[in-house]
């Protein structure tokens, strides 16, 4: 009992754990959720600004593969919390089964269901790996083609990586599929022994049942017989011992008689007596007989139902088995249909980041002449403001001061309207950077939300 208990309490704080851990995976979810939102908006916001640089798209490239090595590393290290919670959780239920006593052939189907979750959770994260490195040669193939050589020799071990977690999913799911072949012939065979066991032992006792019928009947005959010779006996015992008053006086020699037919009625009486408890024995193992008999029905009823809870469990088996199947195809084709999406999706923002160059020359080609022309607006500024002043003073040193006055007001103008727009190419600029790695990533949040959760969650902290 006290085992059970700390059993129980243990399965308890693991069931704890495992849901304050699905909370931080679904607070996770709904940040990107956020994040996603809040880049959508500000991508429309910033739609019109188009000016960028080399060095800036490579900034974000690389601002992008961080954060995602970084959520890549987050994500497994709940991945693998999760799974050791699921496997102290089956580990925890083997051992409440066995210490409540349990056959074997719910523990060989303990056995099976916890080596078959076992095999499914390898799976997955062999699938997890696969997807992760799937993106990562996506991304090295459409982001760095006209890379050296390394990063190429990089590409090509990813995708004979990528190759080999293929092939070790099938051969996953075939030890999967053999594990079920197998566990399902185990469950067969042992029914099957369990059936032949059972009719073996009914046939057993009733075979015990009937000879005890007959000793039974043998015994009561046995003592019906020596009951009417006791009942003989006590009649001639009394008949002697009359018999013996009457001749006391005349023959003496009859009391050794007399004694020696005590003896004789003493012994009767201890036979009688043994064949009592033996008959009180043979009455005892009837009843047993009869109890194990009773037994053994509720043993054959309890095996039939088995067999029927062995059955369903053998469907459900086959149809997880063709879940798994299913599951692995969709997988590979909705992956194939992303592929596709991103490679057209890069090409876009090839254009887009060309046309942002051609503004951007564009714009550096028309601010010559602008500057040309402020300096001569400047000028007719400056003459216009002189001429126009009311009082001209006489003396020629005033009207010098004033003309340096007015000179160091424009150029202070000219300055201040020379930092303005610096200023205003520069919040561009950076503008457009952002919108440009806010595009980004919202590209890569949209192909797999669940996989940016770390990262996206930084980005937000950063954004507010």
């Amino acid at each position: 009992m006290l085992y059970s208990y700390e059993a129980e309490e243990l399965s308890k704080k693991v069931m704890e754990q495992n849901i304050e851990l699905q909370h931080e995976i679904e607070t996770f979810r709904s940040k990107l959720d956020y994040i996603v939102t809040y880049i959508n908006q500000k991508l429309d916001q910033q739609k019109t600004i188009t000016t960028t640089s080399t060095s800036s798209s490579l900034s974000i490239h690389q601002l992008v593969f961080e954060t995602m090595q970084q959520t890549e590393m987050k994500l497994l290290e709940f991945k693998l919390k999760f799974i050791s919670q699921q496997e102290e959780n089956d580990l925890l239920k083997y051992l409440m089964e066995k210490s409540q006593n349990i056959s074997d052939i719910e523990q060989t189907k303990l056995f099976s269901i916890i080596q078959q979750r076992s095999l499914e959770r390898e799976i997955d994260l062999v699938r997890q790996e696969l997807e992760i490195t799937e993106k990562k040669t996506i991304q090295f193939e459409q982001t760095f083609d006209n890379s050296d050589e390394g990063i190429k020799f990089h590409m090509e071990n990813l995708k004979l990586k990528c190759d080999v977690l293929h092939k070790h999913i099938l051969t996953c799911s075939q030890r999967l599929d053999d594990i079920n072949k197998q566990n399902l012939m185990k469950l067969t065979n042992e029914n099957q022994i369990l059936k032949i066991r059972t009719q073996h032992e009914e046939s057993n006792i009733d075979n015990k049942h009937i000879e005890l019928e007959f000793e039974l009947l043998r015994l009561r005959e046995r003592y019906s017989e020596l009951i009417e010779h006791t009942n003989t006996l006590k009649y001639e015992l009394n008949n002697a011992e009359k018999q013996l008053h009457e001749k006391e006086k005349i023959e003496p020699n009859l009391n050794v008689d007399l004694e020696k037919e005590r003896r004789r009625a003493d012994e009767f009486e201890n036979d009688y007596k043994s064949l009592k408890i033996k008959f009180d024995d043979v009455c005892e193992r009837i009843r047993i007989a009869t109890h194990q008999l009773e037994h053994v029905q509720i043993v054959l009823e309890e095996t039939s139902r088995r067999c029927e809870q062995l059955e369903k469990e053998k469907s459900e088996i086959n149809a997880q088995s063709e879940y798994l199947s299913q599951n692995v195809l969709n997988v590979t084709s909705k992956y194939k249909d992303k592929l596709n999406i991103i490679k057209v999706r890069l090409e876009q923002a090839e254009h887009k980041r060309h046309e942002v160059q051609l503004r951007n020359e564009k714009f550096q080609n028309d601010r010559q002449p602008f500057d040309v022309k402020n300096d001569e607006i400047r000028e007719s500024v400056i003459v216009t403001k002189i001429f126009d002043v009311k009082i001209i003073p006489s003396d020629h040193s005033l009207s010098d001061e004033y003309e340096n006055r007015y000179l160091y007001e424009l150029q202070q103008e000219r300055k201040e309207l020379m930092r303005k727009m610096q200023n205003e190419n520069e919040q561009t600029q950076q503008k457009l950077s952002e919108s440009m790695r806010r595009s980004t990533i919202d590209s890569l949040v949209q192909e797999n939300p669940t996989n940016y959760t770390y990262s996206n969650s930084q980005i937000q902290t950063n954004v507010l």
